[in-house]
């Protein structure tokens, strides 16, 4: 979203993400060619004006930084994942290694306070300002930790509706009606209002205007030619398809919200996977937050099981659903990777909700090429014409 905030403002834009590397919103490496360590390519354009790094995890904890300064940073949120990898075991750890991404800048720094670990780094910073993003608090909540220096990002009822308002030294600027953010599904998909308000208060703290703000933001959608593996909707068979790369269980349970609100006349059917570098209470905690938002599971693993056996992940995916209350005869566990797409979409039928979880290494990619030219069997097609007539 900053990225396209930017654009909109007419900036020339690079962006790293765990896509690849884009330019002006052109895919130009993905992630496979430049590989976890590509940070310092976008700086290889000379048009580029403002460089949007994703920096995650591993590779701080591998590679470490290819800059060291920043004007903004940004922590969205301190989770488990992760946990047990290269030295970090618990959550003040992850929240350390998070920390020396906002401590490198000098401009502004923007923190979700609705995460304790996020606003406990308010402390620790050196940037000359600091900006508080809170969905569930009001700003009068947020000015007790504000310095005179700092701003904050809320959510308020303005005519009816959800809106995204800045208070910048006590003035308050309204920005854009949630339910006119595309990306945010009229306000169904939260953990994107809530990106829609980090990435709102970044371009606000680099110079960018309200109006410029507001004109990214309505012009942002989950598309797959926009967001591979983003809340990508199929809408091209009887049933509809969600492609997504939810993979933690932060992820899982803002998709769960997010299908609770779906108006579905048949069931709810899931593929589930988990990657092998994650523990096994880890594996079993995440899927358990699906539990009970779904009529049908498919457990596999990823195209690359990490260090596991083909069997392992499944068989934990299954173990935390059963412990969840799920019962056995609501899960199915494939081996193969690619064959767990196929059964997935086998089993759908017209009316249904069919939640793919994908992976990365191209499988993105090649799921939705498969959407694209799938062929239910004919009971399916024949069902979905029977609903239109």
């Amino acid at each position: 979203m900053i990225s396209r905030i930017m654009q909109a403002a007419g900036h020339h834009t690079g962006m790293v993400c765990s896509d690849g590397i884009y330019v002006d919103g052109q895919l130009e490496m993905s992630r496979d060619d430049s590989g976890p360590g590509a940070h310092h390519r976008v700086f290889e354009y000379p048009h580029i004006e403002v460089a949007v790094l994703e920096e995650y995890f591993g590779r701080i904890a591998r590679l470490g930084f290819s800059f060291s300064w920043c004007n903004v940073a940004v922590c969205t949120n301190v989770t488990n994942d992760h946990l047990g990898r290269i030295g970090t075991h618990t959550l003040e750890q992850m929240a350390q290694v998070k920390a020396a991404v906002v401590s490198r800048a000098r401009d502004a720094v923007v923190l979700n306070a609705d995460d304790p670990h996020c606003l406990e780094m308010a402390t620790r910073v050196s940037a000359r300002k600091i900006c508080l993003v809170s969905r569930l608090l009001k700003q009068k909540q947020l000015d007790t930790r504000l310095q005179e220096t700092g701003c904050s990002v809320v959510l308020e009822a303005q005519r009816a509706n959800d809106w995204i308002v800045i208070y910048d030294q006590g003035v308050r600027k309204p920005l854009i009606a949630v339910e006119d953010i595309p990306a945010t599904f009229s306000g169904v998909a939260g953990h994107n209002t809530a990106n829609a308000m980090h990435a709102a208060a970044a371009c606000y703290l680099s110079g960018i205007g309200v109006e410029e703000i507001s004109r990214g933001l309505a012009s942002f959608n989950m598309g797959f030619e926009s967001t591979p593996g983003r809340l990508n909707v199929h809408d091209g068979l009887p049933f509809r398809v969600i492609m997504d790369y939810a993979h933690n269980a932060d992820g899982y349970r803002t998709l769960c919200e997010f299908v609770d609100n779906q108006p579905v006349t048949g069931r709810k059917i899931i593929m589930a996977a988990q990657s092998g570098d994650r523990q096994d209470r880890d594996i079993k905690a995440a899927v358990s937050e699906l539990a009970g938002h779904f009529d049908h599971y498919v457990c596999r693993t990823y195209l690359s099981t990490r260090g596991r056996s083909a069997e392992e992940v499944p068989r934990l995916l299954k173990a935390g659903l059963l412990e969840a209350g799920v019962p056995e005869t609501s899960i199915s566990t494939v081996l193969n990777a690619t064959e767990a797409i196929h059964l997935s979409l086998r089993l759908a039928r017209a009316g249904d909700l069919l939640v793919l979880l994908v992976g990365d290494g191209g499988e993105i990619d090649s799921t939705w090429a498969l959407l694209q030219s799938y062929e239910p069997p004919h009971s399916v097609t024949t069902a979905a014409n029977a609903l239109t007539k």
